[in-house]
């Protein structure tokens, strides 16, 4: 999350968003996990963890687990790596 945070915050033309969305079951565990590692993506949670609504759509099983999606939010791509993100944007 550090390496896709420092990406996008140095990006000049931004022509795409970064959504993180957290397992976390607390707030606070949340919250600092955020402003210590990826504070100006766009950051959401559901405090369900495992359970919640996006692990059980997605079938997220491992963190991170990271997708691409087009403007028409279909998924496009599915990089196990960093370096695969960047290389998909």
């Amino acid at each position: 999350m550090p390496k896709l945070n420092e990406y996008y915050k140095n990006r000049k033309d931004k022509k795409f968003k970064i959504l993180a969305i957290s397992l976390d079951t607390t707030k606070e565990d949340w919250s600092g996990f955020v402003k210590a590692n990826c504070p100006d993506l766009l950051n959401v949670y559901d405090l369900k963890g495992w359970e919640g609504k996006a692990s059980i759509d997605y079938f997220i099983f491992a963190t991170p687990t990271m997708f691409v999606v087009d403007k028409d939010c279909k998924i496009i791509g599915k990089p196990m790596t960093y370096e695969e993100v960047q290389k998909s944007l």
